[in-house]
């Protein structure tokens, strides 16, 4: 093997990895979303119980 093939193998898992990246990002973004539809649906169905937000009284 020589130095171009090393060169050419090198840039070929760049491509690969730049993939896998904007797919991390895709499953990600599909996660996050799914995850907000479950909060929007919990809200509509007046499954969330809205805690007091002020400090505790001593």
């Amino acid at each position: 093997m020589n130095i171009p093939d090393l060169r050419s193998i090198a840039s070929d898992i760049e491509v690969i990895l730049a993939r896998l990246d904007d797919l991390k990002c895709h499953i990600a973004a599909v996660h996050i979303q799914a995850g907000l539809d479950a909060v929007r649906d919990m809200v509509d169905e007046g499954n969330v119980v809205q805690k007091d937000s002020r400090p505790n009284e001593v």
